[in-house]
């Protein structure tokens, strides 16, 4: 059998036979019933012979072929699977170093995020398909890792009673033994708790059973968030249990009664009301007792005249924060000192219940309070309150240290008055490119003049003038770090722009400048190959391009 398949094989590799040329006779022939030559008759006899020879040959190659690949088939139907299985055993995930597991678990559930930003973005804590639960139903080892090795993952309790009210009946004691279960994962860390009581179901002891449960921890409570206005029954409170409650904030509702919340939390420092726009006015404030501890405050969407009732009551607050505040009919007819306060955040920004929402009530506010010590500020405006700032400056006559700005940065930037201690200026908001320029521009030194120009310039008038010119003032001298952001600069190139401002101050012996840019990817890379980047630090400044 083997030398039959050689022979044929060497029969195909040989090629198959020629075909004769005078195709036209073969044509001839075939129209006709005129016999070939005996000489054409032979060279047809030996082709025709040849060639079913060749073709028998051909088609035992084709159907050994045809047993090969069906063969091969096979073989590739059962290792492929095979080669599946045992390539998923060697999967990266399973060789993810435990460290880099928990920093992506800890990022999966938000751990990274400011409470409030995640808790506005986040779902119900007793979802089961989300983070941290989801995690745990992986595999074995992310259950372990999850559930017993990162009781972090489970320190941030977003809990909606009316979530329970909208449960079937035989549904409740499961989201109850749900909400134990996590509070327990998370051993004894401290607690950022967010509860809804605003749709709380109708039956009292159902309450009181969920918060019996949330209270019961309440020792652990670091910070916490009330929505809807409403208290905490202090009836499962002891008189200690908020021993490590640092933070509050309560959402106002339009139907609470102005009170105060009775608790007693003496590591307390920050306070954070948000308003109802149905009311805008400030319902509950903290107790007496907790008044003179509090550091922090936050108040928005309220009157202004709200906000100059309740700092009052904080004679030591340190940090102001304000947003979305609204003019009154009622303004005040005293000015408001606020003699210790260090750090002012303010933020007036459109939003879905008030797209247009005006400035008059934050300048309103701005011309009834002055704070003396004032050193870091912020400013998030959609609008113009320049003046009213310089009243406020003006009034307070405070020395600014960092500033914090984004739309009308260089308005704000150039009407400061009080210049010297100003140590870093940050610009926010990638399409605020104009305000980046007029920064810039007031970061300048202006030139001085030169012999020649004095000479030019020279009149009997102004011989005396030229004698007294001073040299010029170097804008902002303790300037240490700018900081700003970009999108896109249309027509700009923002790199001639800093290498003439840093070789003007550089001119001006002014404090050597850190230069922080965030800009697009393109437009990074643009930065990052410009000539001019060397120059500046070759002048001594610190740039750093970073993408985003």
């Amino acid at each position: 059998m083997s030398i039959m398949v050689n022979t044929r094989v060497a029969c195909l590799q040989r090629g198959p036979p020629t075909i004769p040329s005078d195709a036209s006779r073969i044509t001839q022939l075939l129209c006709t019933n005129e016999p070939p030559t005996e000489e054409e008759e032979e060279i047809f006899r030996f082709f025709v012979k040849s060639g079913r020879s060749y073709l028998s040959n051909l088609d035992f190659r084709i159907a050994l072929m045809k047993n090969s690949l069906h063969e091969m088939e096979q073989i590739k139907g059962k290792l492929g699977p095979e080669v599946s299985r045992y390539k998923g055993c060697l999967g990266a995930m399973r060789r993810m170093p435990l460290d880099v597991l928990e920093l992506i678990f800890r990022f999966g559930v938000g751990y990274f995020m400011n409470p409030e930003d995640f808790f506005n973005s986040t779902t119900h804590c007793l979802d089961i398909n989300s983070p941290p639960w989801i995690y745990a139903r992986v595999c074995r080892r992310w259950k372990d890792i999850v559930v017993y090795k990162l009781p972090s993952l489970w320190t941030r309790v977003k809990f909606d009673l009316g979530k329970i009210r909208n449960s079937s009946s035989r549904r409740i004691p499961m989201a109850l033994s749900l909400l134990s279960i996590y509070l327990s994962r998370s051993s004894a860390l401290p607690l950022t708790v967010y509860i809804d009581m605003f749709s709380a179901p109708a039956s009292p002891d159902l309450v009181g059973i969920a918060l019996r449960l949330v209270a019961a921890h309440s020792r652990r409570w670091q910070s916490l968030f009330l929505v809807g206005g409403q208290g905490i029954d202090t009836k499962v409170l002891s008189g200690d249990s908020l021993m490590s409650l640092e933070n509050i904030q309560i959402q106002e509702s339009s139907v609470e009664v102005p009170r105060s919340l009775d608790i007693a939390a003496s590591q307390l420092r920050a306070w954070s009301a948000v308003g109802n726009l149905l009311s805008m006015s400030v319902q509950i404030t903290p107790p007496t007792s907790l008044c003179r501890q509090i550091t922090e405050y936050s108040i928005s969407t309220v009157m202004y005249t709200e906000v100059l009732k309740i700092l009052p009551l904080l004679p030591n607050v340190r940090k102001l924060s304000v947003q979305d505040i609204w003019n009154s009919n009622n303004p005040p007819t005293s000015e408001l000192r606020l003699p210790y306060l260090r750090e002012f955040n303010i933020r007036q920004q459109n939003n879905r219940l008030a797209p247009f929402l005006p400035t008059d009530g934050l300048v309103a506010l701005l011309d009834s309070i002055s704070c003396p010590a004032l050193t870091h500020l912020s400013v998030s405006v959609y609008g113009i309150f320049g003046d009213a700032f310089k009243r406020f400056e003006q009034r307070s006559n405070f020395e600014l240290q960092h500033l914090v700005v984004g739309e009308g940065a260089g308005i704000l930037v150039k009407g400061l008055r009080n210049r010297l201690a100003i140590e870093t200026i940050e610009i926010r908001g990638f399409h605020f490119y104009t305000s980046v320029i007029e920064v810039i521009t007031h970061l300048h030194v202006p030139p001085a003049l030169t012999p020649v120009a004095l000479s030019m310039s020279w009149s009997p008038a102004t011989s005396n003038s030229h004698s007294n010119i001073s040299p010029p003032v170097t804008p902002f001298p303790n300037l240490r770090r700018f900081q700003f952001q970009l999108s896109f600069l249309p027509f700009m190139d923002i790199m001639e722009k800093l290498h003439a401002c840093v070789s003007s101050r550089r001119s001006g012996s002014a404090t050597p400048l850190e230069i922080l840019v965030a800009a697009r990817d393109g437009q990074a890379r643009t930065m990052l190959g410009h000539p001019r980047l060397k120059d500046l630090r070759s002048m001594g400044a610190k740039v750093k391009i970073t993408s985003t």
